[in-house]
């Protein structure tokens, strides 16, 4: 991550540490992460249309491996 993004050594485990927090137990991205990301990405191209979760993610394979386990 740090070589790709170009980040110092100190932003990395910041972005680390946020990604993290963003997750759920299962690996999923919590709700309220995804809505803040849709919620700011029609923001910045002035979309005024309600944008579904189900446009942008698709969990099925997490769900699957977790029916699996």
């Amino acid at each position: 991550m740090r070589d790709y993004l170009q980040l110092s050594n100190e932003s990395v485990d910041r972005v680390y540490e946020f990604a993290l927090r963003s997750l759920n137990a299962d690996g999923t991205v919590a709700k309220s992460s995804m809505d803040n990301e849709i919620r700011l990405a029609k923001e910045n191209l002035k979309f005024k249309e309600d944008v579904p979760e189900s446009k942008v993610a698709d969990w099925r394979f997490i769900k699957e491996i977790l029916s699996k386990n």
